[in-house]
């Protein structure tokens, strides 16, 4: 096949930059492709013996159509072009598809050992309910160049807040406290056992325990209240757990009409359906991402009230809030600076010789 078009394909591919596995890779698919061209003129006289058989009229009438076209010397020679052509495509494209597989690879780790229910990782995993108590954890986690050497304790049943500008890495912090993080998770624990350790699937799971209420809550206007309240659950909520929920954070005008759609909620109000999403797994342990920001005085007031009136409801459940906002920071009973937990390097400049150590 010298000067064919597959030849000339393979010539101009990028195999002599990839490793040992990738070019060996690209060799056994060109054989497999000469073969595939070999084929291509044995096409008509396979099809021939397709008369021989017992098969529908409509078959045997598309075999002969076929045969003929196929018996063509230039139409084999216009579909071995084609395949060339295709093969120096996927070649060509190959290295860019690796160098973006090994990145992947890297995020989730590599397809062996990838994070099953019926995996080995998870049978070893301790189930939730197992766990001497929920209180939460961090020793020494950093996480790229936000956390840096981050420690903190939070017995079971506190109200915490942790308090912190605005882009300073708190909501980082929050979402490596739910085990967001995968490695990172070790260096979270709850009960004693990091996080990697306890179940990550099915109702004894750790996320089983936990209510998470964000900044922004995503209300879908095309949805009922009542679907826009169970958009996250799995589980089937009555009608009357909800309304339960809604009076209890002071939404009882909305109480009877779970069936109604709604355009329009107050900034307050949409922080209580993300609140009441949360609280609705009856969680063991409440996050609460900046649940004053962007709220006028009025409604933050009124947030916090009702958030002081619900941990006296439930004094069992631990809260765990992080905010910018100071006034935030009275009702809470333990307040704790990221700034002091977050142990950010300095940086360090030095000045003198161009041959200084940097």
């Amino acid at each position: 096949n010298g000067g064919t078009p597959l030849t000339d394909a393979a010539k101009q591919s990028p195999r002599n930059t990839l490793g040992d596995k990738t070019r060996g890779w690209v060799v056994d698919r060109q054989a497999d492709v000469k073969h595939s061209i070999g084929n291509v003129a044995a096409v008509p006289k396979r099809l021939g013996t397709i008369k021989t058989m017992e098969l529908p009229d409509y078959i045997i009438k598309g075999s002969e159509i076929l045969e003929s076209a196929l018996s063509s010397s230039r139409n084999q020679e216009i579909l071995k072009g084609n395949i060339a052509s295709l093969v120096g495509l996927y070649i060509g494209t190959l290295r860019t598809a690796v160098i973006e597989a090994k990145k992947f690879e890297q995020f989730i780790g590599s397809y062996e050992t990838l994070d099953r229910p019926d995996g080995p990782k998870e049978a070893a995993r301790v189930e939730v309910d197992r766990l001497p108590n929920l209180g939460l954890s961090v020793n020494h986690l950093s996480y790229k160049n936000i956390l840096h050497d981050v420690s903190l304790e939070i017995p079971e049943g506190t109200f915490l807040t942790i308090k912190g500008v605005k882009g300073s890495g708190k909501t980082t912090l929050l979402r490596a406290l739910m085990g967001l993080y995968g490695r990172e998770s070790r260096a979270v624990s709850c009960g004693g056992v990091a996080l990697d350790g306890i179940k990550q699937f099915g109702e004894s799971a750790f996320q089983t325990t936990i209510g998470y209420a964000n900044q922004e809550p995503q209300i879908l206007p095309y949805m009922t209240l009542r679907e826009n309240l169970l958009l996250w659950s799995r589980r089937t909520v009555s009608d009357e757990r909800l309304r339960d929920t809604l009076v209890e954070l002071g939404m009882e005008k909305f109480a009877d009409k779970l069936g109604e759609k709604h355009a329009h909620f107050s900034g307050g109000e949409k922080r209580m359906i993300g609140i009441a999403r949360a609280l609705i797994k009856d969680p063991k342990i409440l996050f609460l991402d900046e649940p004053t920001t962007s709220l006028d005085q009025e409604s933050a007031k009124q947030v916090m009230e009702i958030i002081g009136d619900l941990r006296r409801k439930r004094p069992g459940m631990t809260v765990v809030a992080v905010t910018h906002d100071p006034v935030f920071e009275t009702i809470a009973e333990r307040v704790v600076d990221f700034a002091e937990i977050n142990q950010k390097p300095v940086e360090q400049v030095f000045v003198g010789s161009a041959d200084a150590t940097r």
